[in-house]
């Protein structure tokens, strides 16, 4: 679970960079992918997977869309809990 706390501020570091919040989101879902599969087969990691994409595909939208607002930082600790899936 820390491991995946590390890596959402890493990319959130990156989102704020390159201001493409579904590259993030890809580079979450693609390191998941190292750990779902193996660990919980195939369908089920699939929709671990998707499930995973989306939130976090959502995530860093909305971090994007609020950049330069208080809300950033709202959206910033309670979308942490995506590292919880």
């Amino acid at each position: 679970m820390i491991f995946k706390l590390v890596i959402l501020y890493g990319l959130c570091k990156i989102l704020s960079q390159t201001r493409q919040p579904f590259l993030c989101s890809g580079i979450y879902t693609a390191l998941l992918t190292l750990f779902a599969y193996p660990t919980y087969g195939f369908f089920m990691g699939t929709l671990i997977l998707a499930i995973a994409f989306a939130s976090s595909s959502l995530f860093f939208w909305l971090l994007e869309k609020f950049n330069s607002s208080f809300i950033y930082w709202i959206v910033l600790v309670l979308g942490l809990g995506i590292g919880l899936i």
